[in-house]
């Protein structure tokens, strides 16, 4: 792991994370820091399958930066793309950096919206289709299971 890299991951996380979501069509909202490297968005929005979803989102960027740089380079991201990237962090670009945490992140927020769909469904047949709070909370700090963002209820947390 070298400094290069992480400071450049710290340094682009923000503008990639929000990035990232928008291309999805997820719309951020406002974020409450935490710390630099801890935050909440209270009202991360999408809609999908004709329904809307609002999301407390948590979101550990230290956490994030600390995975991405315990794996290989460019570990995270659509299988059957080959990104061509060095195999140690130490011999990366700063471009190469960027595309890192891009395609990681950009590989997360593709399976996000389906999960919490999926999720909300189950917690609704639980609930026996009772109206009531059905708002999701997601902490985000890891890449490993892009399939599972860690999806819980409000009443879970």
């Amino acid at each position: 792991m070298t400094t290069a890299a992480r400071d450049e991951l710290i340094r682009i996380f923000p503008q990639w994370f929000i990035s990232a979501a928008e291309h999805h069509d997820y719309v951020p909202g406002q974020v409450m820091k935490f710390s630099p490297g801890r935050w909440f968005f209270p009202d991360f929005s999408f809609h999908d399958d004709h329904t809307d979803y609002v999301v407390m989102l948590f979101v550990d960027v230290d956490a994030l930066v600390d995975e991405l740089l315990a794996h290989e380079p460019g570990s995270f991201h659509f299988y059957g793309i080959n990104l061509k990237l060095p195999s140690r962090w130490s011999e990366m670009k700063e471009k190469h950096i960027q595309d890192c945490l891009w395609w990681a992140l950009d590989h997360w927020f593709y399976y996000f919206s389906s999960q919490v769909g999926f999720n909300t469904d189950i917690q609704k047949f639980k609930r026996g289709q009772v109206p009531g709070d059905l708002r999701t909370a997601c902490y985000f700090d890891t890449f490993s299971n892009p399939e599972n963002p860690n999806v819980q209820f409000a009443g879970e947390i």
